[in-house]
């Protein structure tokens, strides 16, 4: 799992003070992107090991704010070779795609599988991998987290933009590694965003072995990721703030930064220069 953007909410995206690509990942043998925000395309082609986004299996989008959906066009446009090949996934609400659609209509012609997701579904993505979908609460728009679980695999929760609803608790005690939209410093009634408050409360009633934080405000940012950290030394969490470019594997689980700089020998970018001239 690929962290190419943590930048959270409008604020910090808009001034681009961190990337806000969303999350590159393959598990099992499937490949896709989570919420693919303005800059994606971007952050996977200068990335270092290589990302190749003509070998994606699929797009995920949890709701359709800028934020989560700002690159999705570019990023399924890649994945289906740029409308030469019918391939792939998109998994979006419905809601994304009525009156002003998020995908365009000749991309959407263009990929294998469109799935429109309901809370509770249930959706295959391959050899024995599923996506599971629960809906949450985040200002008016239908949005939702999801739980990827396979044969052999670490499961994996996603906690998107939302408010502290029932359903958040229910994806903490389905996984093993959890990734949450954190984007207050405290919280805030009025606003459908997690807050450090908030994740205090659920991981003090559902431990879960490993935490990444993601999509931060400016609060949060400014706090820095060792205060972040040391407010759940308490609990048996492991709690890690996401930084742009970081990298974890879920199989051993090992964290690791990887060099955030420009396109370099290595990157599918660097790799492609030349071939089409």
């Amino acid at each position: 799992m690929r962290f190419l953007g943590t930048s959270g909410a409008r604020f910090c995206t808009m001034h681009q003070i961190r990337s806000s690509g969303g999350i590159f990942f393959r598990y099992g043998g499937f490949a896709g992107v989570l919420d693919p925000g303005p800059g994606s395309l971007h952050q996977i082609c200068r990335a270092v090991p290589e990302l190749d986004p003509t070998e994606l299996d699929g797009v995920i989008i949890s709701h359709r704010h800028l934020d989560h959906c700002g690159d999705a066009n570019a990023v399924v446009e890649a994945m289906v070779g740029g409308g030469f090949n019918e391939r792939g996934s998109i998994f979006l609400p419905k809601d994304a795609l009525s009156d002003e659609p998020v995908v365009f209509g000749y991309l959407r012609r263009k990929v294998g599988r469109r799935v429109l997701l309901e809370d509770g579904g249930s959706y295959p993505l391959g050899e024995g991998q599923t996506l599971r979908a629960l809906g949450l609460k985040h200002h008016g728009v239908t949005t939702f987290g999801f739980v990827l679980s396979g044969r052999g695999l670490r499961s994996v929760g996603i906690v998107s933009d939302t408010s502290l609803v029932p359903q958040v608790f229910q994806i903490a005690r389905s996984c093993q590694v959890m990734v949450v939209n954190v984007t207050l410093e405290r919280r805030r009634p009025n606003l459908d965003h997690l807050s450090l408050e908030d994740l205090k409360e659920l991981l003090s009633e559902i431990p879960v072995p490993l935490v990444l934080l993601t999509h931060m405000g400016r609060g949060v940012l400014r706090l820095g990721p060792d205060a972040v950290a040391s407010m759940f030394n308490h609990l048996s969490s492991r709690v890690i703030c996401g930084e742009d470019g970081m990298v974890v594997d879920l199989d051993s689980l090992e964290v690791a930064m990887m060099d955030p700089r420009e396109p370099r020998e290595g990157s599918h970018s660097w790799n492609q220069r030349f071939q089409d001239l």
